[in-house]
């Protein structure tokens, strides 16, 4: 059915909107200003300006921070894209949801206790990234790939594996200098806070009946 509308859309489109005049408007608005923009630009002034620009982001050492960061987010979204049943959206995005806002509070607390941080406060996508991409890509997986026979043996075996995946993902963050620890934290307590945080992730989705 779906393949038939397709096929009928994309008929219609080159029968009646294809070669017509304001497909050719479009076609104009959209190339012409960039002919012009091409044809009397400064080519040589562009280069020198992309130059200094990119000298400025590298001497900040703020180019490199923001390239990991989005492209760990292309990495985790595309995961998602290939594994999530995005069929499970009702009953998934209010545990993630959950997931992000305790991500942000615990992002508050360890700022003013400063236990750790993401590479060293340089900006402020480090956090949205990891606690709105990441965060709902771990905990929507999390949840869609709960054992269908949930015996004590399942379950924790589940929750093992689970929060060895979250640890290294955070020992390589660690390692690349992507997180900071300070005063006590260390990697012990970020795995029990795993442990903790798994649970209350699939308590909520108990208690408030969101499986269907």
């Amino acid at each position: 059915m779906v393949r038939l509308l397709t096929q009928a859309r994309l008929q219609n489109y080159i029968g009646h909107e294809f070669g017509s005049w304001h497909w050719w408007m479009l076609v104009i608005l959209l190339t012409v200003p960039w002919a012009i923009w091409y044809k009397l630009a400064d080519k040589k002034k562009i280069v020198l300006v992309m130059a200094r620009w990119l000298a400025r982001i590298f001497r900040e050492k703020e180019l490199i921070t923001v390239l990991f960061w989005y492209i760990r987010s292309v990495v985790d979204l595309t995961i998602w894209l290939i594994f999530a049943d995005k069929k499970m959206w009702r009953e998934l995005l209010p545990v993630c949801f959950l997931g992000s806002l305790l991500g942000e509070t615990s992002d508050s607390i360890t700022h003013h206790y400063l236990l750790w941080e993401y590479d060293y406060n340089t900006s402020v996508l480090p956090e949205l990234l990891n606690n709105w991409v990441l965060y709902i890509v771990v905990i929507w997986l999390f949840i869609q790939w709960l054992p269908t026979k949930r015996t004590l043996g399942r379950m924790f075996g589940y929750w093992f594996m689970w929060t060895a995946v979250a640890l290294a993902i955070e020992r390589i963050h660690l390692k690349t200098g992507h997180i900071i620890y300070y005063q006590w934290w260390n990697m012990y307590c970020s795995y029990i806070v795993d442990w903790v945080l798994f649970s209350i992730f699939y308590l909520y989705y108990k208690l408030f009946h969101f499986e269907k």
